[in-house]
């Protein structure tokens, strides 16, 4: 009995990385990728749900490493998982990323207006992003001591230019192969209609209840913001209520292009 319960105790991303987790069926693999701040959390426990129920195993490798001494590269299998979310699409806990040809996977990518990306990120290294256990504790720390010790306009301006270089290579991402393009927008201002359309990509049927039940308009009712709560607040535009007008004009043309993709989907915050 102790060593059962201690096998069901292993998480699956060490079980896959030691070769010990089949695939849960032979429809093709989906990797979810995104940056940070855009919903990840949320669409992890949302699409993992998900990929259960359509029978894929579920594996967040890079919140598995979040925790980890010895991040490591591993292996995407064609069949039968669901990675994600990945928070870039090069690399990541200083390892390089070597992804195989992926035309046979399902690609889900979700982008978010990069001034509230920038937005949310202080707030959330400053106050709320949870402390990793793993070697990497001291070097958060240090980083949000940094945050904290930084006015916010200095703080986005510092970190626009690990951001810009992850959007163009989802567009990129986009170009080669067949990819579900969407964005944080849509999903918390018409979540239903969002997950209609990620669905429709996977080729998958579910009730209106069990639609309802994955993701709903409740998920997105914050009463008031909290700077100390994970979910601090949801809705877009946040970087007009909280960065000053130079640096706005600053990001706008920083993230020109990101934000003219934004402008031609008619989805972009005010």
């Amino acid at each position: 009995m102790r060593l059962w319960n201690r096998r069901r105790e292993t998480p699956s991303e060490a079980r896959y990385l030691s070769g010990d987790l089949p695939p849960a069926s032979d429809r093709p693999s989906v990797l979810h990728f995104t940056l940070h701040k855009c919903a990840s959390v949320f669409l992890r426990t949302k699409l993992h749900a998900l990929a259960r129920r359509i029978g894929l195993a579920p594996l967040d490798m890079d919140g598995y490493f979040f925790d980890s001494a010895s991040p490591q590269p591993f292996e995407v299998r064609p069949r039968g998982y669901f990675y994600g979310p990945f928070r870039s699409l090069d690399d990541a806990f200083g390892v390089r990323r070597d992804w195989p040809d992926m035309s046979d996977h399902k690609l889900i990518v979700v982008v978010r207006d990069p001034r509230d990306v920038l937005t949310s990120l202080y707030y959330s290294t400053a106050y709320s992003h949870r402390t990793p256990r793993g070697e990497a504790r001291d070097k958060f720390l240090t980083l949000r001591d940094e945050a904290r010790h930084v006015d916010i306009n200095e703080y986005v301006r510092r970190e626009a230019d690990t951001f810009l270089p992850r959007y163009r290579a989802y567009f990129r991402l986009a170009t080669r192969y067949d990819v579900h393009l969407t964005t944080y927008e849509r999903l918390v201002t018409s979540p239903q209609a969002w997950l209609d359309e990620l669905l429709d990509f996977l080729d998958v049927r579910l009730s209106r209840w069990r639609r309802r039940r994955l993701i709903s308009p409740s998920d997105f009712s914050i009463k008031r913001e909290n700077p100390n709560a994970h979910i601090r607040q949801v809705q877009p535009g946040d970087h007009a209520r909280k960065l000053n007008a130079d640096t706005i004009a600053w990001l706008d043309v920083k993230f020109a292009e990101v934000l003219d993709w934004y402008a031609q989907r008619r989805e972009r915050a005010a």
